[in-house]
């Protein structure tokens, strides 16, 4: 009932702004999601390499039109596979739960055969990293959700998926590629903050929302102050000062303002889960548009939608780094490609012509990087094994 009050308060022209805004912001995400995974898995460097959003796009590469658009179906069916594969989770009986397993193993085995030329038991299963992007939009579209409703709990549950993942580094100094690393951020972010909202205030476990935002703090302060010293700490000291000490001090903040903590829902329903992305991105701008929202809710749909736009690209180029570095070397087709340099002497380079566009050759060679050159001929040949 809610929804259909503000649609009914907004004019024609405020409802085809926010149609406009909706597919707007739904196209571009989309487009950086596409445009991210292929220039890292062409383009990315090797694994260890790492580069700003702002690197990726400077150097736009023209992929074909063909190219993106088979790979964005791929993203797409893969996110609507998961979305409806969970909906057949949650049914009852056995018969939905099997549909749904079988269909994502199908699925699975088809997207290696299409990628791999050869489909062993390690290819399938090393190839599961591809399920990382459907499952970051996923998950970032529960916490969409829950945060809507519940914006101060998420906030604490993403906090400490953050803060589990510094303490993790700091305890087990774990050498991990920064690709690794930015996709367990973001899944503990994601998962955590999702978790927490729907968790309701109690007196007994109130200071587990408060948790988060100390331990935080001591994070930070420990970073930029006395990190070596707190390194050479043993294992005990460090638990004391990174969980013992946050969590003393929560137990007290949490009683101290035992009165604050009550459920402070939304006047507006927030959006459905289980409707279509388009629907929820639409639900989403209808709520912002409205003055009765809950600040707080506002505040954190503007953060979200920000937070999408950085972190998308920079998960779906890690995913795809990944995912080439599992491919065995013998999969990728590297060409000779002969061209002349700027003193119009013949120049080798061994690698793979991604895309064309008016008269230069973006190529990816042998240590995955991007190679511009403009040339009016050039010759390609096999590399004999």
């Amino acid at each position: 009932m809610a929804k259909e009050a503000i649609e009914f308060s907004l004019t024609f022209r405020q409802k085809l702004g926010v149609v406009t805004l909706a597919f707007a912001i739904f196209s571009t995400l989309s487009f950086l999601t596409t445009y991210s995974f292929l220039f890292g898995y062409y383009f990315g460097g090797e694994i260890n390499n790492s580069f700003s959003n702002f690197e990726v796009f400077r150097r736009f590469v023209p992929f074909d039109v063909h190219t993106i658009t088979f790979t964005y179906l791929m993203i797409s069916l893969s996110v609507a596979l998961i979305i409806y594969s969970l909906k057949f989770l949650k049914e009852r009986g056995l018969t939905f739960k099997f549909l749904a397993v079988f269909c994502l193993a199908i699925f699975h085995l088809m997207m290696t055969m299409f990628f791999s030329q050869e489909v062993t038991v390690k290819n399938v299963l090393l190839f599961g990293a591809i399920w990382v992007i459907p499952l970051f939009i996923g998950v970032m579209s529960l916490f969409f959700v829950q945060g809507i409703k519940s914006p101060f709990k998420t906030y604490s549950g993403s906090i400490l998926g953050i803060v589990s993942i510094i303490i993790s580094i700091m305890l087990f100094n774990p050498n991990l590629p920064e690709e690794w690393i930015l996709i367990w951020l973001n899944v503990f972010l994601f998962s955590f903050g999702s978790l927490f909202s729907r968790f309701s205030y109690n007196k007994y476990w109130n200071f587990v929302f408060v948790f988060p935002y100390i331990s935080l703090a001591f994070a930070i302060i420990i970073s930029i102050t006395k990190l070596e010293t707190f390194k050479e700490q043993t294992d005990l000291i460090k638990a004391i000062i990174m969980i013992g000490i946050p969590l003393i001090i929560s137990i007290v903040l949490s009683n101290f303002f035992r009165k604050k903590f009550k459920e402070n829902d939304n006047l507006l329903k927030a959006p459905d889960e289980s409707n279509s992305i388009s629907s929820f991105i639409l639900d989403i701008l209808v709520i912002l548009f409205n003055p009765k929202t809950n600040k707080s809710a506002l505040v954190f749909i503007i953060i979200m939608l920000l937070g999408a736009y950085v972190m998308t690209p920079r998960v779906s180029t890690s995913t795809a780094k990944i995912i080439r570095s599992f491919t065995p070397q013998s999969e990728f087709q590297f060409e000779l490609i002969r061209v002349k340099d700027l003193n119009d002497l013949p120049k080798t380079i061994k690698g793979i012509i991604v895309a064309e566009h008016e008269g230069v050759i973006y190529i990816s060679n042998e240590g995955w990087e991007l190679e511009q050159i403009k040339t009016d001929s050039y010759f390609v040949e096999k590399e004999n094994d």
